[in-house]
């Protein structure tokens, strides 16, 4: 029997690290895109008031305005859409990966059961419902430090995607 901590392994996995870094660089670029687009919207409204309202001009200039004005909303729509779909994907599929690596750890080093420890924060509990969460969550109370396979299959994940990357 062991345990394994899947919080820590998630945020010391280089892995992980390099998608958000991914994550978030997609997002500044479609944030930057947006931008462009909102300061186009911005300029049009300026030129549209040097038109008399009423005049085929600012007609013409206020449906460009709008037209535009619903692209940005589609746009920052689909931007957030595409993020969380991305995020979503990533995490699967290194969730996926976790359970393999420990899947071969175990079968490699003979055990026959892995359960996910964690590390309650008591001390962080402030009210009961929150109290209730934690203790609906756990899945261990107690186990010995040497059941806890945590950084060797980190070690081995971070050293596999290191050999790939």
């Amino acid at each position: 029997m062991a345990v394994l901590n899947v919080v820590v392994l998630f945020d010391k996995l280089l892995e992980k690290a390099a998608a958000d870094t991914e994550l978030a660089n997609m997002k500044k670029k479609a944030s930057e895109e947006l931008t462009t687009q909102q300061a186009e919207i911005e300029t049009l409204q300026k030129k549209l008031e040097s038109f008399n309202e009423g005049t085929k001009e600012y007609t013409e200039r206020q449906e460009e305005m709008l037209r535009k004005a619903l692209a940005l909303k589609n746009a920052r729509d689909y931007a957030e859409a595409k993020y969380q779909k991305e995020t979503f994907v990533r995490t699967k599929g290194l969730y996926k990966k976790i359970n393999d690596s420990v899947a071969d750890y175990a079968k490699q080093n003979g055990i026959g059961l892995v359960l996910i420890a964690d590390n309650a924060e008591m001390d962080k509990v402030q009210n009961p419902e929150m109290l209730q969460a934690l203790v609906s969550t756990r899945k261990v109370l107690f186990y010995d430090t040497s059941y806890d396979i945590t950084t060797a299959v980190l070690t081995k994940m971070n050293t596999d995607y290191a050999k790939t990357h």
